[in-house]
């Protein structure tokens, strides 16, 4: 048998749930002062992104070189550089980083859209289908809006989605304290 003590997700939540509050309510204005601030925000997902390819490519190089008998080794090692690069890159020159970022995220919009799409004639005629279709045309509208508006939406796309993301995670946890709370 095992050691790991299962806890009742309901009752920590409601023994706890000021604390999931207080993370929804900080979520939340985080997210709306991104949404208030929206290059401010995609600066600083751009700032994470580097600091997350540097730690990488020096994480891919070290292993490269803790291995060096392995066949792996000059790919390894080349993808280490290209990850550090690409950080050092986007850590150098943040302005020009979000706006890579955003025409990444309108590549990757464009894309996921089609494939909903795709997928939803697939399904088809079953339930749902209909909202997964409505969603992929969604993901495609919206990546040509930010496409169009190429360099401007740089300012505001990458922002404006995190500020959603933030605002409805902190919705998220304060509706599980509340709901908690009731079923206790």
């Amino acid at each position: 048998m095992s050691d790991v003590t299962v806890i009742d997700a309901g009752k920590y939540i409601a023994e706890h749930r000021r604390w999931f509050i207080f993370l929804g309510a900080a979520l939340i204005v985080a997210g709306a002062l991104a949404i208030m601030f929206p290059l401010a925000g995609g600066v600083a997902v751009e700032i994470w992104v580097a600091i997350a390819l540097i730690i990488s490519g020096i994480a891919q190089m070290v292993h490269a070189f803790a291995v060096r008998q392995w066949q792996g080794f000059l790919f390894s090692t080349l993808l280490g550089i290209l990850y550090f690069a690409t950080g050092i890159i986007l850590w150098l020159d943040p302005i020009k980083g979000v706006i890579t970022l955003t025409v990444f995220l309108a590549a990757m919009l464009l894309i996921d859209g089609i494939m909903r799409c795709i997928l939803a004639f697939r399904i088809r005629p079953h339930d749902g289908w209909g909202l997964l279709f409505a969603g992929g045309l969604i993901g495609i509208l919206a990546a040509f809006m930010i496409w169009r508006q190429l360099p401007t939406s740089a300012f505001w796309a990458i922002g404006l989605l995190l500020g959603i993301n933030l605002i409805f995670s902190g919705i998220a946890f304060i509706t599980l304290a509340r709901t908690a709370r009731a079923a206790s």
